[in-house]
């Protein structure tokens, strides 16, 4: 799990362990890694917010929709989220007060005027205890005291992690999650229902009508739906 934790966000994780640590693990274990290691994505974030000593977390999504009810993963975590179209003042409050001092969790969303200057807070590492100036754009604070249980999300659309800053997107643990990685069988099959019916009231023969012209908003991508 820590190989997939740590290295996680990539669909080449397979090859890539096997290529660069394969001799480690044999040195530890006495065996290679000889099959593809599978942790689903819901559980490397668990696992990543219930340790207090973990980097802080990258999310890569293709549609950055959704959050809260992605994260709600029975963990009682009442994160604080924080959308890009916030005022700066309103953020620092929120980020210095309700966030950093208090320990919550917070979850940034297409914000990128934090990612590029909150380098100091996210960097997060063992059970020091730390002080931190929280910047966004110009505006800064005093230091404040950075609580051992505060944790950092920054939620990434997927088409955009390859032009971030290298230097903010190493600090973090990263992991692709879509709401597809949260739905257990039950949702699934609930989904497959739903696509149905939206197809049999929805869709004319011989017409170029659909149910995109009934639902405002209807979004099918595999198990994915969508009602704005």
């Amino acid at each position: 799990m820590a190989l997939s934790r740590n290295f996680g966000g990539t669909d080449q994780m397979d090859d890539l362990c096997q290529r660069y640590f394969n001799e480690v693990i044999n040195a530890f274990y006495g065996h290679p890694i000889n099959k593809p290691i599978k942790y689903s994505v819901e559980n490397l974030i668990k696992a990543n917010l219930e340790d207090k000593n973990a980097h802080h977390l990258i999310t890569m999504d293709k549609e950055l929709t959704d959050t809260d009810s992605k994260f709600d993963m029975d963990m009682d975590l009442e994160p604080v989220v924080i959308y890009g179209s916030q005022f700066p003042n309103d953020l620092m409050a929120i980020i210095n007060i309700m966030c950093v001092e208090a320990g919550r969790l917070l979850i940034l969303i297409d914000l990128d005027t934090i990612y590029e200057s909150n380098y100091i807070t996210v960097g997060k590492e063992g059970n020091q205890t730390y002080y931190t100036r929280v910047m966004l754009g110009a505006y800064s604070n005093p230091m404040v005291y950075v609580h051992k249980n505060f944790q950092c999300i920054l939620v990434l659309d997927e088409k955009d992690v390859d032009i971030s800053d290298p230097p903010l997107i190493n600090r973090f643990e990263k992991q692709k999650l879509s709401i597809n990685d949260i739905m257990d069988d039950n949702m699934k099959r609930l989904v497959e229902e739903l696509e149905k019916w939206s197809n049999q009231i929805g869709v004319i023969t011989e017409s170029e009508f659909n149910e995109k012209d009934i639902f405002v908003g209807i979004r099918s991508l595999q198990y994915e739906i969508e009602f704005l």
